[in-house]
């Protein structure tokens, strides 16, 4: 036996020809021929050279066991001994000298740092850009928010001074406008209208339209001025200065035909004119319903039933669903109840039929707190009065601030 072992020790070690196939182990894979794509040559799978006394078991043992062999001093000895590779990206694995050429490793971290400097680089241009940007929006921001407060400074100094505001004129005229439109409505519903106080605001808003050229419906209000003034030249010329304008021009071609109207008799067949107004009313503005029941009255005046319906069920579909008038006054009585005191106030329950009235009584007794009676002046009212104005009026904020009551929460529910 050991005169075996001393031939096998005493056999000289042939070297391997160049380009000759290299021999491959009949043991398992290693840990490095399953990582890498180098073939693995005897040399790899060879034992460490100073464990000679190690058996063929425990050499095959090791190399099925990869992650002992790694802390096995003598064979890391055995790879310190290993000549290192060279660097080099276009290594050939078939190389003659592939056999003397130990494996490593590539690291994924040594190439991140090779280019480390230039993904510094690009993050500082980045940076510098996106600071650029930021920098260059506030400077844009900053100035136009300047720009604003400085034109809403020059707009408020001028208020103060008391001049006209170029865009719009109309505030400087809001206020005498208002009032002169109120002395017109007031006396245009009265039975007992008082004619120097029509003709009188007539005048002032006529001047308003003569001074302030560029506010086009003041030309129109000026028609309908003229025209419950009873002076139709004037209110025929403003009518058509109305037109040319472009302002409210539906309504100006029906201020005519009302105007040309009026010297036929109501029950007589109206003029020619005044019908072709009228038609050209609907054709300028075909929401306005202004005409639509104009025409329709005038066709019911003919006896032209089914015309006449026709034209003033066009007219309803394009009325405003709630009553403007009615919201109005309702509301104003309404803020006349919310400035007297309670011990100027009396609970009531009307017997009448005015839904208006009805309104008023419920309001007054949420005032109280009377809850119940304000559920049946409601109920009444509910019944008399179109839905759409009922709902608006109970969003009011009389009666909104009971909502969260059962008895009022019912009406006020969308």
């Amino acid at each position: 036996m050991e005169t075996e072992k001393s031939q096998k020790k005493a056999k000289p070690k042939q070297k391997r020809k160049v380009g000759a196939e290299p021999k491959t182990a009949e043991l398992p894979l290693s840990w490095h021929s399953q990582h890498s794509a180098r073939p693995v040559t005897d040399r790899m799978r060879k034992a460490p050279p100073n464990d000679e006394g190690a058996s063929a078991a425990s050499v095959k043992g090791r190399l099925l066991r990869p992650h002992r062999s790694f802390v096995d001093k003598a064979w890391l000895s055995h790879l310190k001994e290993a000549p290192a590779i060279p660097h080099s990206s276009s290594w050939d694995a078939t190389a003659d000298n592939e056999q003397d050429m130990p494996f490593r490793e590539p690291s994924t971290l040594r190439n991140i740092l090779r280019h480390r400097r230039l993904i510094t680089y690009i993050f500082l241009a980045s940076l510098s850009v996106t600071a650029l940007f930021i920098f260059a929006t506030g400077s844009i921001v900053f100035r136009l928010g300047m720009k604003s407060e400085r034109k809403g400074a020059e707009i408020r100094a001028q208020i103060a001074k008391g001049g006209t505001v170029d865009a719009p004129e109309f505030t400087a005229v809001d206020e005498e406008l208002s009032a002169a439109l109120r002395l017109i409505y007031v006396n245009s519903t009265s039975r007992t209208p008082n004619l120097d106080e029509l003709r009188s605001a007539t005048a002032t808003i006529t001047a308003l339209a003569e001074k302030h050229t560029a506010i086009a419906p003041l030309k129109y209000l000026a028609a309908v001025a003229n025209l419950q003034a009873s002076d139709l030249d004037e209110a025929r010329t403003w009518a058509q200065r109305a037109i040319d304008s472009g302002s409210y021009a539906s309504d100006a071609y029906a201020t005519l035909a009302i105007i040309d109207g009026l010297p036929s008799d109501i029950f007589g067949s109206p003029s020619l004119q005044t019908r072709a107004w009228l038609e050209q009313a609907i054709a300028v503005d075909i929401a306005n319903p202004s005409p639509r029941i104009e025409l329709a009255t005038q066709l019911r005046n003919e006896g032209k039933l089914d015309e006449a319906e026709q034209m003033y069920l066009s007219a309803l579909v394009r009325l405003h669903p709630v009553d403007s008038h009615a919201i109005t006054r309702t509301i104003l009585r309404f803020i006349a109840i919310d400035r007297k005191k309670d011990t100027e106030l009396q609970k009531s329950n009307p017997s009448t039929n005015d839904p208006e009235a009805l309104m008023l009584a419920a309001y007054t007794a949420l005032r109280f707190e009377d809850f119940e009676l304000a559920e049946k002046l409601l109920e009444r009212a509910q019944k008399l009065m179109q839905p759409n104005t009922f709902l608006y009026l109970m969003q009011d904020r009389g009666f909104m601030k009971y909502s969260y009551r059962p008895e009022i929460k019912r009406f006020t529910a969308r």
